[in-house]
């Protein structure tokens, strides 16, 4: 079935020993450049969720103020 293997064995066991056989589990090298360019994304992620948090909370005080002038 999945596996190839024995196909005595009840179904549930042959997908897993599909998936622990398969090679997305394996683990992947990473390049040093590789993993700097995931740092800096990694620290881009977390910039602009601080920012955009701090808009979020900012927000309402803003239309406030622009309700005011208008």
């Amino acid at each position: 079935m999945f596996g190839g293997g024995n196909d005595n064995l009840p179904g549930y066991v042959n997908f897993l020993s599909f998936i622990t056989n398969s090679s997305f589990l394996t683990e992947q090298q990473l390049s040093k450049e590789e993993i700097k360019a995931g740092e800096i994304e990694a620290q881009q992620t977390v910039q602009f969720a601080i920012v955009g948090g701090i808009l979020l909370y900012l927000s309402p005080f803003a239309i406030d103020l622009a309700k005011k002038f208008l």
